[in-house]
């Protein structure tokens, strides 16, 4: 009924509950701060205690403490492995393709990691 003065609101909840999407990230669209920028380096001293060398059946073995697991860690919060299933694509094609169909905030940073993958860190 065209007459009817009924209401139909539709109710979101836009809470921060919710995990952030990687395109919301990419975007920029993301209700969640990141806390450091990619031009922002963290400085950080590896001592000798974090690295423990020994030899395994003759083949070097490196093992590192857990505080240096958690750094490298830190280093990979917003950094995504693409790869274009079906054929192969260069470098330059691929970013291009990248930056025209998602219009990231701000600039991307791309390397290929071979075999057609390539790490994207925004």
């Amino acid at each position: 009924d065209k007459n009817d003065n009924t209401s139909s609101d539709i109710l979101i909840d836009l809470s921060s509950d919710q995990p952030t999407s990687w395109r919301d990230k990419l975007v920029g669209h993301s209700s969640i701060s990141v806390n450091k920028r990619l031009d922002e380096k963290e400085h950080f001293d590896i001592l000798k205690r974090d690295i423990q060398k020994s030899f395994v059946n003759g083949v070097p073995y490196i093992t590192f403490l857990e505080r240096i697991h958690q750094i490298l860690i830190q280093g990979m919060d917003n950094t995504v492995v693409l790869k274009l299933l079906g054929r192969n694509i260069g470098f330059s094609v691929l970013q291009n393709k990248i930056n025209s169909w998602w219009k990231p905030s701000a600039q991307l940073h791309m390397m290929d990691i071979e075999n057609g993958y390539f790490l994207v860190k925004f």
